[in-house]
């Protein structure tokens, strides 16, 4: 038998093996097979038996929803206090938090609420699908039978121009919708929070490779705020340091450098964006709130 050295494994190698190692023991617990006499046996352990097998180390649960996400608002919710979504804002970097975001009217983390691309989103990819790039190259090719020569492209585009979103054919749609990790709602404001702890924003969509998270998501709490005539802000909640792509996705973003996941909108409205990006350690939230900690 050859030695693992588990501690030079990386997190993902050790799901990796705990999983592999827990399909083949239900594998060989759900066995049935036929005896050189002819009779079938199942399981193929007797009911007393041991399994002996190499032992993996249990690993921690890392889901950000459930360990971070989850635990952490519904707390605040039930126990943060009147004003507790002001603190909040508060305590994150690059924004200025209201003297009062009001009283809580909604949380949600069960991630129900979908955020559709607008219409002027889906119009404009129609309109470049021939300058855009997928994440994976194979399917250059698919833009030109899926999008540029499709007999119903534009009509599409008229309805789209007219700001009606719904009712496009699926092909001509080259983006789904995004939807907050928690989603709050108060009295004043709209607060989209992104909860990350081992992973980060995606950089990229399908069929558009600088479309990243960071501005589908800023588009869709700007479009929910807009609905409700509030103010509104996205936090991004995160364990450890921005990764590189990150950190420059937010600093472009807040000095407008960087447009190229919201070339539809016009510059005025990406300039509002700029001063709603806020980033935040759970560490902080947890040492204003110590009954938050997830045990």
């Amino acid at each position: 038998m050859v030695a693992v050295d588990y501690s030079r494994m990386t997190l993902t190698e050790l799901y990796a093996v705990q999983d592999e190692v827990g399909k083949a023991m239900q594998k060989a617990r759900n066995a049935r097979f036929t005896t050189a006499t002819g009779h079938r046996r199942s399981p193929v352990f007797p009911p007393n038996s041991r399994l002996t097998y190499m032992s993996v180390p249990t690993i921690e649960d890392q889901h950000s929803g459930r360990t971070r996400v989850t635990p952490t608002f519904t707390w605040l919710r039930d126990h943060g206090g009147p004003d507790w979504v002001t603190e909040f804002l508060g305590l994150a970097e690059g924004i200025t938090a209201p003297a009062s975001a009001g009283r809580l009217v909604s949380l949600d983390v069960s991630r129900e609420k979908i955020v559709s691309p607008n219409a002027a989103r889906l119009a404009w990819m129609i309109r470049n699908a021939h300058r855009l790039a997928p994440t994976d190259g194979r399917h250059w090719r698919e833009y030109q039978t899926r999008v540029i020569d499709n007999p119903q492209k534009d009509a599409a585009l008229a309805k789209l121009d007219a700001g009606i979103a719904d009712g496009i054919p699926q092909a001509l749609r080259l983006e789904t919708g995004t939807h907050a990790d928690c989603l709050i709602e108060t009295e004043h404001a709209v607060v989209w929070v992104e909860g990350k702890r081992n992973d980060w924003l995606s950089p990229s969509i399908k069929w558009d490779v600088s479309r990243d998270q960071l501005a589908r998501n800023l588009e869709a709490a700007w479009m929910l705020a807009t609905d409700a005539g509030k103010d509104w802000w996205l936090v991004i909640c995160h364990e450890y340091g921005l990764k590189h792509h990150e950190e420059h996705l937010v600093h472009g973003y807040r000095q407008g450098t960087w447009s190229a996941g919201l070339p539809h909108l016009p510059v005025d409205v990406r300039d509002q964006f700029r001063s709603k990006i806020g980033t935040l350690r759970w560490s902080r939230i947890f040492d204003r709130w110590p009954g938050a900690r997830p045990a």
